[in-house]
């Protein structure tokens, strides 16, 4: 944006240097031209005023009393249009202006531009409930809607603001977000997680690997629901009244979580924090199983230009319906690793795993409806690699049917080869053709596939109005951080992503290290290819990631509900 206005300024500069306009029409000028004239009020000074016609095109500028002129007219039918970086201009411009003698008085009032400052709430809350304040220029509070979104309009640009959400029935993460400033933008995915409060007392802790978090351990509790650790090992009973209780791990393939179990955890009026379960390696490697369904579902595209696509897509739940991408599979480097693909839909499919991993599946032979296949192996290298179904000309992949493997280090630890990071996020790309695929596909009549037009390009099966908000895509962090961004593209267009305002290391592609890391600030991923990055979060603001194609930033044509997210960085 700063370039396309410094760029009209300089054109703007140019013609006033030639007298205060140019006409670019053809043919000989007339022996008599006018004058069109006018103010901005209140005076500003370098408004860029244009002046067209069916044949020409001119422009001025304000001076120091907001007055612009315009020479040599020649007799036509003109719309005068002003244009200034933070400002709307009041009308936005005026029409049919015949010019058969000198015209004055076409005049404009300017204001300043306002934005707006949006997020949501998400957590175990009815997000309907919460009061969400803004203070900066004055001070307003207004109530999320059903789902967690809110919205402040009027927003006053370079103003610092602050967000704080605020419920008598639970506390939030953060508690405020503070120097939220629009630099001539609108600031989109100012995102809160919410707990409740609870009456009782809680139990919690942490299972471990190589001194990193351990996800997917079932833990249970004497008198409560089961619980399953988080992406860092975290777990939590709430909840619970003063008494003994008996804590156990489930044990996995591979593994030995000890202690077996703790039979006396005692609460007496405080939470209690238990020590680490450490998980051991039982067999010298790790086996992790994976199952996926794959079903027909629908996916939903919300905000401007969304909408309910047909499509076919993975999910880890027997009972479930299909995940856009497919569920995340993961591995540290050496593990084994055994992915059973159950078919439970009406056409045959097949299974595909690309990149540098011993006995990675190859076998491309169709799995036929309400069959199954296992694949088994070993996850060699670290690295980010893509799993999708290659059959029917790309008319399955097209469906949804694509999700990422993501190989850590072998210990465990938050490490991509020699680069320690703080935090990962992954980023599965791709793009849907609705009206001649997905319309199409599930119907009697066979898909062109010569015709791939697709018109709504998806970001971790999001549209970026979702993808702006969510808090497994966006980039959240403090200066300082480093974080790990794994990204593949599932699709069969080619997607340039533009960190904007910042640059990243690329450190391999389709799973292999680079020998020599470039610092770039756009990544092109081609079809089917995975690329890691380190992001070295090193300014403060708010950034938007997109893709540096048009297209591909829109969903049925609508600017930025495409491939997009929001890059926020907070002081330390």
């Amino acid at each position: 944006m700063k370039e396309q206005t410094w760029l009209v300024l300089l054109m703007a500069l140019s013609l006033a240097g030639c007298g205060g306009g140019s006409d670019i029409g053809t043919g000989t000028p007339p022996s008599t031209t006018y004058t069109v004239s006018g103010v901005i009020t209140p005076k500003i000074e370098g408004v860029v005023v244009s002046l067209t016609s069916a044949s020409t095109a001119n422009t001025a500028m304000t001076d120091v009393n907001g007055v612009y002129s315009f020479n040599g007219i020649v007799n036509d039918t003109y719309t005068v249009k002003p244009n200034h970086a933070g400002h709307t201009f009041d009308p936005a411009e005026r029409i049919n202006i015949t010019v058969n003698g000198d015209v004055s008085g076409v005049s404009f009032t300017a204001n300043p531009a306002t934005y707006t400052i949006s997020g949501a709430i998400s957590g175990t809350l009815p997000a309907d409930r919460v009061m969400v304040s803004l203070t900066g220029a004055g001070t307003t509070v207004t109530a999320s809607a059903i789902g967690g979104a809110y919205s402040f309009t009027g927003i006053v640009n370079g103003t610092p603001y602050a967000v704080k959400p605020s419920s008598s029935a639970y506390t939030f993460v953060p508690a405020e977000a503070t120097n939220i400033i629009a630099n001539g933008m609108d600031v989109q995915g100012v995102n809160f997680d919410a707990k409740a409060i609870t009456s009782g007392y809680s139990i919690s802790g942490r299972v471990t690997q190589n001194n990193t978090g351990l996800p997917g351990v079932i833990m249970m509790l004497t008198g409560a629901a089961n619980r399953v650790t988080d992406a860092d090992g975290k777990y939590s009973f709430d909840g619970l009244a003063n008494g003994d209780y008996t804590l156990t791990p489930q044990q996995q393939t591979g593994l030995t979580i000890t202690p077996t179990s703790l039979l006396k955890v005692t609460i007496n009026n405080s939470n209690i924090l238990v020590n680490d379960f450490t998980a051991l390696s039982s067999s010298g490697t790790v086996t992790r199983n994976y199952t996926l369904y794959i079903k027909s579902g629908k996916l939903i595209i919300n905000g401007n230009g969304g909408t309910t696509l047909d499509a076919w897509g993975y999910t880890d739940v027997a009972s479930g319906t299909p995940k856009f991408p497919g569920p995340q599979l993961s591995a540290n480097a050496g593990d084994t690793v055994t992915v059973t693909v159950v078919n439970k839909h009406s056409i045959p499919h097949d299974f595909m795993i690309n990149g540098v991993i011993n006995g990675a599946t190859n076998d491309i032979t169709p799995i036929l409806a309400d069959a199954s296949r296992t694949y088994r192996f070993t996850a060699s290298n670290a690295g980010t690699y893509l799993y999708y179904d290659t059959l029917n000309s790309d008319i399955n992949r097209e469906m949804g049917l694509y999700g990422a493997l993501i190989v850590g280090s072998a210990d465990g630890s938050p490490q991509a080869w020699t680069h320690p990071y703080d935090f990962q996020r992954i980023w599965v790309v791709g793009e849907m053709d609705k009206p001649r695929w997905n319309d199409v596909a599930n119907g009697p009549n066979a898909v062109t596939t010569l015709a791939y037009k697709p018109n709504y390009f998806l970001i971790n099966g999001k549209g970026g109005f979702d993808g702006m908000k969510d808090l497994g895509t966006t980039i959240a962090g403090k200066v300082g951080q480093t974080a790990l961004v794994r990204i593949a593209n599932g699709g069969q267009f080619t997607h340039s992503l533009h960190f904007h305002s910042n640059h990243v290391t690329v450190l391999a592609k389709n799973g292999v290290q680079e020998s020599s890391p470039k610092e770039l600030d756009v990544v092109a991923l081609r079809p089917l290819e995975t690329v890691d990055v380190l992001f070295y979060l090193n300014q403060i603001g708010n950034y938007p990631m997109h893709v540096h194609t048009a297209q591909l930033e829109t969903a049925n044509g609508v600017y930025l509900n495409g491939v997009a997210t929001l890059i926020s960085i907070s002081p330390k």
